[in-house]
C-alpha cells in the first residue's frame, strides 16, 4: 500500500490525458496506471478525496469551459 505522500506523488506523475494519445502503448500504460490508482483510492476516505481532487483539477479549466479546480496539496509526513 502507498503511504499518503507516495499516493500523492503517483497521482502527480500520472498522465491524466493519456486517453488523447494515438499511441497504443501510451493508452495501455495510462489505463493500467489509472486502474492501480483507482483501486488504491478505494482503500480509504483520504485516498479517495485526494484522487477526486486530482481528477477534478485535470478535468477543469478553460479548455473545459470551467473554472480551474485547485490541485490538492501534498500531505506532510507524519512523524512517529
Amino acid at each position: 500500500m502507498f503511504s499518503l505522500q507516495e499516493f500523492y506523488d503517483a497521482l502527480k506523475r500520472h498522465d491524466w490525458y493519456y486517453m488523447f494519445s494515438d499511441d497504443g502503448n501510451v493508452l495501455r500504460r495510462g489505463w493500467d496506471n489509472l486502474q492501480i490508482l483507482t483501486r488504491t483510492a478505494k482503500e480509504s476516505v483520504e485516498y479517495q478525496a485526494m484522487f477526486d481532487g486530482f481528477k477534478a483539477h485535470y478535468a477543469s479549466g478553460t479548455v473545459y469551459g470551467t473554472e480551474q479546480s485547485p490541485l490538492p496539496t501534498r500531505p506532510e509526513s507524519i512523524k512517529a
